[in-house]
């Protein structure tokens, strides 16, 4: 932990440099930066969403959850995430559908994940580093423990 912290600090003094020698306000020596791994999370706000709507809408999940206890296994499996590798990729269509889950403690919102469940099926989780990869038991994983068919993540709404 200790590591972590004088990390932490030499990112703190670097970017206070940086602004310095922009004309800006240099940043206090120690700032309590929350990481998303550094955050205690109690609840989730998952929601479907669509980025063409012009698109069949996707099938609508919608799923609040304030047991600590899916939570944290959804929580904790989107981090454990692989990042996504380099290069270049011909992902399949992506029609813009996403889906998001906003962390929560309380009534705050801690992290927010962005998920891709078309095209190359990646997460962003906000505060932490670009995209990572899925995979079909990350899926599960989630379905199970927001309670519904993993088929509604990658489904269109019925009419």
């Amino acid at each position: 932990m200790k590591e972590r912290g004088a990390a932490r600090c030499v990112v703190l003094a670097s970017i206070g440099l940086a602004l310095a020698g922009c004309g800006g306000r240099a940043l206090p020596e120690r700032i309590a930066v929350a990481q998303p791994d550094d955050v205690d999370v109690t609840g989730l706000h998952f929601t479907t969403s669509s980025a063409f709507p012009e698109n069949p809408p996707p099938t609508n999940v919608d799923v609040t959850l304030t047991d600590p206890v899916p939570t944290r296994a959804i929580y904790e499996a989107t981090l454990a995430l692989p990042a996504f590798p380099s290069g270049r990729f011909n992902c399949p269509n992506d029609p813009g559908y996403r889906h998001t889950i906003a962390f929560t403690n309380g009534a705050s919102v801690v992290v927010t994940a962005v998920l891709n469940p078309d095209g190359c099926r990646d997460v962003t989780i906000a505060g932490a580093p670009p995209a990572r990869e899925t995979d079909d038991d990350y899926w599960a994983l989630l379905a199970q423990n927001l309670g519904v068919e993993e088929t509604a993540f990658f489904s269109l709404a019925t009419p």
